[in-house]
């Protein structure tokens, strides 16, 4: 697993892009600690508890990639704390889901999701503009895009994930040039999954968000190469404590969370 750690801190570094992997693959606090110690600038989560518990365990800054509804129960509540305690972002792709988050955490940081080929979540580029003006009215921070190329995951194919990774760069190249003044600085431009990763990072590029490369699979095998002996699976290689410690590490600080004793 170092290995693949080290790895993916140097791909990251060779295309200047800044690394946040996505810790929904492992929800592991030793793991997410081990991520950062390679030189991760935060760490990506799917929910609001992921954020919570990272946070908890000391994760400097946290993205929330993934359409949250911010005005429900109490979350509103739990993510003010969670801003006070950690940098906060969120991805947003909906005005309706942006008035939600502004109206719970003034002034929150957020980036635009942006299809870029998977069609299953995000708004075409040509939304982008509307979108980060209407946040922009709403108070929100907008600091840049994000996609997640998942259509290289079609077909076990270096091709195919060439093409996903060629139709990441183009999304998030225009979406930049949709941001034109929408932005206090230079926009984030955030593309993540293993297997484009793997196959290189580039320009327009500036932050990277893989998950699936701590561990590696044979998926990850066929798509792009990887060889057997970095296949990390905690069910087959890791060690008994460390598969104990990835079951109970994430309950263990959600049980000791004030704001939350369960995941999602």
């Amino acid at each position: 697993m170092e290995r693949n750690l080290e790895r993916m801190r140097a791909v990251a570094a060779a295309g200047g892009a800044a690394l946040r992997p996505h810790a929904k693959t492992h929800k592991c606090l030793e793991i997410g600690r081990q991520q950062l110690a390679y030189g991760a600038v935060g760490l990506t989560v799917a929910t609001l508890a992921e954020a919570e518990a990272f946070v908890t365990d000391g994760c400097p800054s946290v993205f929330i990639a993934y359409p949250l509804w911010a005005g429900s129960a109490t979350r509103p509540a739990r993510l003010a704390a969670l801003r006070a305690r950690a940098e906060l972002r969120v991805g947003v792709d909906s005005a309706e889901a942006a008035g939600a988050l502004a109206a719970a955490v003034p002034g929150a940081r957020v980036l635009i999701e942006v299809d870029s080929g998977q069609h299953r979540s995000g708004v075409p580029v040509s939304q982008v503009t509307a979108l980060a003006t209407k946040c922009r009215a709403l108070g929100l921070d907008v600091i840049g895009a994000f996609t997640h190329p998942g259509h290289a995951y079609g077909k076990p194919d270096p091709a195919v994930v060439a093409a996903a990774a060629a139709d990441e760069r183009a999304t998030l190249a225009a979406a930049g040039a949709a941001l034109d003044g929408l932005t206090d600085e230079a926009p984030v431009l955030s593309g993540g999954s293993t297997p484009t990763a793997e196959a290189g990072v580039a320009a327009p590029l500036t932050e990277v968000r893989p998950g699936t490369y701590v561990f590696g699979d044979r998926q990850q095998m066929l798509l792009g190469g990887l060889a057997a002996e970095d296949i990390a699976s905690l069910s087959r290689r890791a060690s008994y404590p460390l598969r104990a410690r990835a079951r109970r590490s994430l309950t263990a600080v959600l049980r000791r969370c004030p704001a939350t004793g369960r995941v999602g």
